[in-house]
């Protein structure tokens, strides 16, 4: 299915009734400027503060796995002194998991 289209945000002129875009701030048939729109204040600290405590909680994160990808691998091979001591220490890890 194909999107709906839908018309630009329109706003009307307050001095002549003219229709305009909404983020246009001077009427561009009477050249009448238009009252900017007014927002609510963001609540202060103490307000956003009372929240009952079920509003707070949050889930916990799930645990991340370690990271260090290829450099912490690197380091492990030099540390223990070559390839083919990590893979032989690795089949030994691998083992103990399997318990």
């Amino acid at each position: 299915m194909a999107k709906k289209k839908r018309g630009m945000p329109s706003k009307t002129c307050v001095n002549c009734g003219a229709t305009m875009h909404a983020r246009k701030a001077v009427c561009p048939k009477c050249g009448k400027e238009q009252p900017k729109a007014k927002r609510e204040k963001a609540q202060p600290a103490a307000a956003r503060a009372r929240k009952p405590a079920a509003a707070k909680r949050r889930r916990r994160a799930a645990p991340r796995p370690a990271t260090g990808g290829l450099p912490q691998a690197v380091s492990f091979v030099r540390q223990v002194g070559g390839l083919q001591q990590a893979k032989q220490l690795l089949k030994q890890i691998e083992e103990i998991r399997k318990l």
